[in-house]
């Protein structure tokens, strides 16, 4: 036992000491993903978090840990850091045997292990399935590189684990981190607010500062510690600013069908290698991909697919050239994915948005005196990809449905659509 890894642990550990998570640790709750995780303590399986880094999820464990302690002896709730250097030294194994001799618990008695990071560790899943096979320990890790979930790390883990991906704040978690309450009848409200959203994004530490010069500061920030920390520490990426390019070309494209060997052509670099960029960027959760909507393999293969970022706040913050729509339409994506099913974009001449179940959706972030033409809609009815249509717009003016002259299609408002009760963390 070091004396510099006992120390590092009881600074990681503040309970141990006075039995309380400090305030500063807690953060803002977000009872939508504690609610989800509780569900977690009615089975003896591992608690897998996921998402972008930034997104909160060491907070989330904090204020897991604080719940815990309300009927849990501090002293058996470790929680690691697992990317701090000084942790390099030992194996989770041996640092969970420093744990215990520490406390002086005995290897019968029940603890609690909160490893944060945990990609970062060498085998950490292969421990993860040893310290859960010995039984009497209950397991949370954290991470934000899709790495944790690969397919080695989850052959340990096959029938051991529940996952919960963290996404930046929802709408309603961003007027609620604002402590923002708008009465009934003053809905209109809403719309202010949200354009504040579409710009500043879901990062809590962003939605938090009130300096706009600030805010855009900390989101360039995060966009290169994402790749740096997230794509090539894990990848071992050699040429980093083409992966630099190629993530700023995805921003420059939200919403817009970008194949690989335009991509390819663009940033004059090698198909392959093109595929391998889109492939870490999408493991470091900054981008996720939205196919072609059909039931036919060839057709979802042969389409390009359209790219959205995690985040309006990153887009707005580095693609120079983003509008109001195209922040709209990412975040209706964002909502999409975060509601856990499945959704994908069609063209034949003219493009639909989304196509979710039956329904094709098209985000006009105007006023309805404006949204223009509504052809994609009417052809993908037309044409049978969808029974329905809906347009998500910036305020429909009391309109619940307009005649497009072959059927009547739904309006929503955009922040309608948002603070619908979508599902905020992936599935348990």
């Amino acid at each position: 036992m070091t004396e510099e890894t006992e120390k590092l642990m009881w600074r990681m550990n503040p309970w141990w000491q006075d039995g309380s998570v400090p305030e500063s640790l807690r953060g803002i709750s977000r009872p939508a993903y504690l609610e989800s995780i509780k569900k977690f303590f009615s089975t003896d399986l591992a608690l897998v978090l996921t998402g972008v880094r930034r997104s909160g999820k060491t907070t989330i464990l904090y204020q897991l840990i604080s719940e815990m302690l309300k009927d849990t002896d501090s002293r058996k709730i470790l929680y690691l850091q697992l990317d701090h250097p000084e942790l390099f030294k030992a194996s989770i194994g041996e640092l969970v045997e420093i744990f215990r001799a520490i406390h002086g618990i005995a290897s019968d008695e029940e603890i609690y292990l909160f490893f944060d990071e945990a990609h970062m560790s060498p085998d950490w899943a292969l421990w993860v399935k040893t310290l859960y096979d010995s039984g009497h320990v209950r397991i949370v890790v954290s991470g934000s590189s899709s790495a944790l979930l690969s397919a080695g790390s989850m052959t340990h883990l096959t029938g051991r684990h529940l996952t919960v991906t963290v996404y930046p704040l929802s709408f309603r978690e961003f007027l609620e981190f604002r402590g923002v309450k708008v009465r009934k009848g003053d809905e209109r409200i809403y719309n202010k607010h949200l354009e504040d959203y579409l710009r500043t994004g879901g990062f809590p530490r962003v939605v938090l500062e009130e300096n706009p010069i600030l805010r855009e500061r900390i989101l360039l920030e995060y966009f290169d510690d994402i790749i740096f920390r997230d794509v090539v520490s894990v990848y071992k990426v050699r040429d980093l600013s083409s992966l630099r390019s190629a993530a700023l070309l995805l921003l420059h494209s939200i919403g817009q069908p970008l194949s690989i060997n335009k991509m390819k052509n663009l940033l004059g670099i090698s198909l392959s290698t093109a595929r391998e960029y889109v492939s870490m960027l999408e493991s470091s959760y900054l981008f996720f991909s939205v196919p072609f909507s059909s039931g036919k393999v060839n057709e979802r293969v042969y389409n390009p697919k359209k790219y959205y970022a995690i985040d309006t706040g990153l887009v707005n913050a580095l693609a120079s050239r983003a509008t109001a729509g195209s922040l709209a339409e990412n975040a209706v994506a964002v909502s999409m994915k975060r509601g856990g099913g499945e959704f994908g974009y069609w063209k034949d001449v003219v493009e639909v948005d989304f196509i979710t179940g039956n329904t094709a959706v098209e985000v006009k972030y105007k006023n309805i005196s404006r949204i223009g033409g509504l052809e994609g809609l009417q052809k993908a009815m037309k044409n049978g990809r969808a029974k329905k249509g809906m347009v998500i717009l910036k305020d429909r003016e009391g309109k619940e449905s307009i005649d497009t002259g072959e059927s009547r299609v739904n309006l929503v408002n955009m922040y309608e659509f948002l603070l619908e009760n979508r599902k905020t963390a992936g599935r348990l």
